[in-house]
């Protein structure tokens, strides 16, 4: 089971497959095109990936059993409170999307007892991570930025 959850963990990440990966999708995207809101109510690419790297690094803190704070809104956690570069923030998320990768690819269970839950929570990681990196190929569809090339015409 956990060679199919890397497997679909791997496809929104960084591994070709039927839809585009997250590194795809912000491939050659500038600081702008990446703040650029379509409108004030839509989120900007620059926030769906502080989004993404939110939950993905949260989740990856529960596997560890580290103890976390609850999150009082949801809406919160497409705000990036350090304001980082998006070189900055890609980097924060490529390194949490390799430390799933790096859990993943373990030939060890999930934690004792947790392993049914934990398939389930990885598989909605993933659905999750597919869902937004969408919202990101047709934000930039809108905004001109998009190479069909990449994946997704």
């Amino acid at each position: 089971m956990k060679n199919y959850l890397l497997e679909q963990f791997n496809a929104t990440y960084n591994k070709k497959n039927w839809f585009v990966s997250l590194l795809d999708a912000v491939k050659d995207l500038t600081e702008a095109q990446a703040r650029e809101k379509a409108k004030s109510d839509i989120n900007s690419i620059y926030e769906l990936v502080t989004h993404l790297t939110f939950w993905n690094e949260r989740y990856l803190h529960k596997l560890r059993n580290h103890k976390l704070n609850e999150v009082a809104d949801n809406d919160d956690t497409f705000k990036n409170e350090a304001n980082l570069h998006f070189d900055q923030l890609m980097a924060k998320a490529e390194h949490v999307f390799s430390q799933w990768q790096m859990e993943l690819a373990k030939p060890e269970s999930f934690p004792q007892g947790e392993s049914s839950d934990w398939n389930s929570i990885v598989g909605h990681i993933s659905s999750h991570n597919a869902y937004h990196i969408g919202q990101i190929v047709i934000l930039r569809k809108l905004q001109g930025s998009w190479d069909k090339a990449k994946g997704v015409s």
